[in-house]
């Protein structure tokens, strides 16, 4: 029982990255934020040499991050694909 169980959350888990996937790869902003649970964060970060730091560029929950979604659908026709 305990393995069924398992396996069944593998596919799923699975299955989310699958469609998670998909969707980045079709620019579905949409999409890819509903897969993504009310607990969501997200951070835009790097690390500075030249000051020994970590730096944050960006950090939010689901909320404050749903608001880029429009932004990112006008920013497409500058995007490019890297073959």
């Amino acid at each position: 029982m305990k393995d069924d169980l398992m396996l069944d959350l593998e596919r799923k888990i699975e299955k989310t990255i699958y469609k998670a996937t998909l969707a980045l790869d079709e620019n579905n902003w949409s999409g890819w934020f509903e897969l993504c649970d009310e607990t969501f964060t997200y951070a835009i970060t790097s690390f500075s040499p030249e000051i020994n730091k970590n730096m944050t560029y960006f950090s939010g929950d689901k909320k404050r991050t749903r608001r880029f979604d429009g932004h990112a659908a006008k920013a497409q026709h500058r995007s490019f694909t890297v073959t």
